[in-house]
């Protein structure tokens, strides 16, 4: 499993309320219960030390985005999700949560999930660039994907890498 997920939400922002996380901490106990998993499964699964693990679950200690990352890597998808939107509602100001989550199913809203980073002019057209030198020569093509893959990008494996809305 991979571990090096960096998710950096506002924790350092003012704005966070970041004293407790009781909902995650909540989330959290029933994935373990889910599980059937003591706190040394969760502790050897998402490489956060037990004692940790035991604060987080006693709220002692508000769980972090640092171990909030390392927890989801544990979980599947559908706690994963759960556990998120627990930890926004603990940490972030009622508004946000609100501009951040769809009312009583506490589901990401499509416009947060489906956002992506703007390109800049330059970056955009690098990308056509290689669409048009990788369209027009199998050699190179075959070099970068497999570059791709080494660095290691997966295509979806609903639509094989293919997407279809650039929104």
């Amino acid at each position: 499993m991979q571990r090096n997920i960096n998710l950096h939400f506002a924790s350092n922002v003012a704005s966070c309320k970041m004293e407790t996380t009781p909902k995650t901490s909540k989330i959290l106990a029933a994935a373990l219960l889910g599980h059937g998993w003591e706190q040394n499964d969760l502790a050897r699964e998402s490489g956060i030390n037990r004692a940790t693990i035991s604060m987080h679950l006693s709220g002692l200690r508000p769980i972090r985005d640092d171990h909030l990352a390392l927890y989801i890597t544990a979980l599947d998808k559908a706690e994963q999700s759960r556990l998120v939107s627990a930890w926004l509602q603990d940490t972030l100001p009622a508004e946000a949560v609100q501009n951040v989550l769809e009312g009583a199913s506490n589901s990401v809203r499509e416009e947060v999930r489906t956002w992506r980073p703007g390109l800049t002019s330059e970056q955009a057209d690098m990308i056509d660039w290689w669409a048009a030198k990788l369209a027009e020569d199998d050699e190179l093509a075959r070099i970068f994907e497999a570059i791709t893959r080494k660095a290691g990008w997966q295509p979806d494996p609903v639509t094989h890498g293919i997407t279809l809305d650039h929104a």
